[in-house]
């Protein structure tokens, strides 16, 4: 079974512009790592609907629409470090409409 970082890279080099996306966000600061968020921030992960074959992912519900979706072993660990924090993992398919009622929201204002 492939690693975290094996799944990432395959998934990113299979969508340059999903790649391309993500690398302009980092540039602007409007994502980052965990190291970067303050424990008792609120917080929303977004997790993918597949597996991936990733060793030690585990199966968590999505706060919205409540499909099941796969965190990472890694992922795991960061949300044991956060305790009582307000915590939202959300599948793509509803992190995709949040971006597009948020842009909605934006043009009208």
């Amino acid at each position: 079974m492939p690693s975290e970082t094996e799944v990432i890279r395959a998934a990113l080099k299979g969508n340059p512009e999903t790649h391309a996306k993500l690398r302009k966000l980092a540039q602007e600061g409007k994502i980052g790592t965990f190291a970067e968020i303050p424990p008792d921030e609120p917080l929303t992960l977004v997790a993918a609907v597949e597996h991936y074959g990733i060793v030690g992912a585990k199966k968590v519900t999505c706060t919205t629409c409540a499909i099941g979706v796969w965190i990472s072993p890694s992922t795991q660990e960061m949300l044991k470090g956060r305790g009582a924090a307000p915590t939202a993992i959300i599948c793509v398919p509803c992190f995709r409409q949040t971006i597009k009622e948020r842009r909605e929201e934006e043009r009208t204002q």
